[in-house]
C-alpha cells in the first residue's frame, strides 16, 4: 500500500514543536523590543539635550550667570530656531513629547542640562565645569 501525505501524530508532533518554539521565542521577541524603544527613548533625550548645547553655544551672551542661573528651553523653541528638525515622538507611547523643557543651569562655573516632562527630570547630563567662552576681536 502506498502512503501519501503525514498520519495525525506526525501532525500533532510538529505542532506541539512550533508551539513550544513560539512560547520561546515570543517572550524574547518583547523583551527585545521593549530594551529597543527604551534605548530609543533614551537617545532621544540625548537629542534634545544636544540640541540644547547648540543652542548654548550660539547664545553664550544669553547663557545663564550667576545673577540668572537658570534659563529654560522648550521643545518647541528649539524646533522652531532649527535645533531640532521636527517633533520628537516618544517611542515608548508613539506620540509626540508634551510638556518637555530643557533647564540649563549655571552651577559651580559650569552648566548643566536637564531635560523635564511635566516637570520631572528624566536626563541630567553632568556639569560642565570647563566651558570654552569665545571672546570678540
Amino acid at each position: 500500500m502506498k502512503r501519501c501525505g503525514f498520519t495525525l501524530i506526525e501532525l500533532l508532533t510538529v505542532i506541539v514543536i512550533l508551539g513550544v518554539i513560539a512560547l520561546i521565542a515570543v517572550p524574547v521577541v518583547n523583551g527585545t523590543i521593549k530594551t529597543m524603544r527604551e534605548r530609543s527613548y533614551q537617545q532621544q533625550l540625548e537629542n534634545i539635550k544636544a540640541a540644547a548645547k547648540m543652542w548654548a553655544n550660539e547664545n553664550i551672551y544669553d547663557l545663564p550667570t550667576e545673577e540668572n542661573p537658570i534659563k529654560t528651553l522648550t521643545l518647541e523653541f528649539l524646533i522652531q530656531n532649527g535645533y531640532v528638525e521636527k517633533e520628537i515622538v516618544n517611542p515608548k507611547t508613539g506620540e509626540e513629547f508634551q510638556n518637555l523643557v530643557v533647564t540649563v543651569t549655571y552651577k559651580d562655573g559650569g552648566l548643566s542640562y536637564e531635560v523635564l516632562i511635566d516637570n520631572v527630570a528624566v536626563a541630567y547630563d553632568v556639569i560642565v565645569k570647563d566651558r570654552i567662552l569665545y571672546s570678540l576681536c
